[in-house]
């Protein structure tokens, strides 16, 4: 076998396979033919680390070693992502992290989705460790990357609203909140629908813009009763009763009345 027709029966196993028994018996030649090409030292390493062989950590480290720079960066960006997803599942999160950054930074400028995803995950990692200062950027680099990955931007604007509301930027946790309740729409994910409203209500509460706090709930109320969406109103409820103690009964029953009544002459849609 040639090594362009081994490198060939070795793309099916990225990401690496479940269940490793059928993909090892389809590529079994190639694995034996690849160690006599010293070019595919690094190729011959990754499929058998895909495999889920007992050195698996060991050959994926051994990889970067025969990869050259820059010629291969896209593959040593794709062993780096492995290593750091063996090292985060065995609980070594620094090296764990520290692998996620050398892979960012080779997806950086050469693969805007990639860098999305990794941006995301390094994020999501020093989330995790208590580190939501250092994940901010990365969820917001993850945010503005360009990804197609709806459920990657709602997860990192759904963090980042929360962060900038706890910061105090008011008008960012808005926008943001404004975005979560779009992607979740977008995505028939009516809880983040709900969890978007509630984060610009609440940094409307915090500016004491009682009438803005219970606007944009109740015209998201109306919405989510249409499409019987019982979870994410019942979380709009109790965020209503919240806001009625704050704002104290008589003033919010009143604001409430008035705002109900406003609602009703609008028109539809």
């Amino acid at each position: 076998m040639s090594p362009d027709e081994i490198r060939a029966s070795f793309a099916g196993l990225r990401p690496p396979p479940a269940d490793p028994a059928p993909a090892r018996a389809a590529v079994a030649d190639a694995l034996l033919a690849a160690r006599r090409h010293p070019e595919l030292a690094a190729d011959w390493r990754i499929a058998e680390a895909s495999l889920q062989h007992p050195d698996a950590l060991a050959l994926w480290a051994e990889a970067l070693d025969h990869l050259p720079r820059p010629a291969r960066d896209r593959d040593r960006c794709y062993v780096h992502s492995q290593l750091a997803r063996l090292r985060l599942s065995g609980g070594d999160a620094v090296r764990g992290r520290a692998h996620l950054t050398a892979a960012l930074a080779l997806a950086r400028g050469n693969d805007a989705r990639l860098q999305a995803r990794l941006a995301f995950r390094l994020g999501a990692a020093l989330l995790e460790a208590g580190l939501p200062t250092e994940a901010a950027p990365l969820l917001s680099e993850a945010l503005t990357a360009g990804t197609d990955d709806s459920l990657i931007e709602l997860g990192c604007a759904t963090v980042l609203a929360g962060l900038h509301l706890d910061g105090g930027d008011l008008d960012r946790a808005i926008d943001l909140g404004a975005r979560v309740a779009m992607l979740g729409a977008l995505r028939g994910n009516w809880i983040a629908v709900a969890d978007g409203l509630i984060t610009q209500s609440a940094c409307h509460r915090l500016r004491e813009d009682w009438p803005a706090a219970l606007r944009v709930v109740l015209h998201g109320s109306q919405r989510l009763q249409a499409l019987h969406a019982l979870a994410a109103l019942n979380l709009l409820k109790a965020h209503l009763v919240a806001l009625r103690e704050a704002m104290g009964e008589e003033p919010f029953d009143e604001l409430f009345e008035a705002l109900v009544a406003e609602l009703r002459e609008q028109p539809p849609g």
